[in-house]
């Protein structure tokens, strides 16, 4: 017996994340997953979700790419979770899965992808500010120096969810 590659969303659409389309991409599923969705396998002290991840580091990256900055997390919203990137490495064709999708989502607002490549080092650090506030002790992350400036705010589900579809708005992404 085959099996069926597609996945439920929240829009009540099947979608197979296998071949990702452009017609596929809903960002108010995007929105309403990443809001709900905890940073760092959940194992943080309070919850924190992959939305005020966004935001945060929508306030902290040039103008230029702040449409990546909202971006560039959403395959998580369409079925592919929060993974931690050692899983990730350790999971073949994941990352190219995970990347393949992001292109789609990116092509379907005509954003650049090299601005996914330049946004890689502000995520990166944005990850060291996070691990300094997130967990019980703080953890100094080795090979990334903090972006500064940024404030873990532990939102809750739905503040993350109106924070990130505000800016899915402002930035043209999301008609209201």
């Amino acid at each position: 017996m085959e099996v069926d590659p597609r996945i439920l969303l929240g829009n009540m659409r099947l979608v197979n994340p296998l071949a990702f389309l452009v017609s596929d991409v809903d960002f108010n599923v995007a929105i309403k997953a990443l809001s709900r969705l905890p940073r760092y396998s959940g194992q943080t002290k309070k919850p924190f979700y992959v939305a005020e991840h966004e935001v945060k580091l929508y306030r902290r990256v040039p103008k230029h790419l702040r449409r990546a900055a909202l971006l560039h997390d959403t395959s998580e919203g369409f079925g592919l979770l929060d993974i931690p990137n050692p899983v990730k490495r350790a999971i073949n064709g994941y990352s190219d899965l995970e990347k393949t999708m992001l292109r789609v989502i990116f092509q379907s607002v005509n954003e650049p992808w090299d601005h996914m490549v330049e946004l890689e080092q502000y995520d990166r650090r944005i990850c060291a500010d996070e691990m300094l506030q997130v967990f019980d002790e703080p953890w100094k992350a080795k090979f990334w120096e903090p972006l500064g400036g940024v404030k873990v705010d532990f939102w809750g589900q739905r503040r993350c969810e109106t924070e990130l579809r505000k800016l899915f708005v402002k930035e043209g992404l999301l008609r209201v």
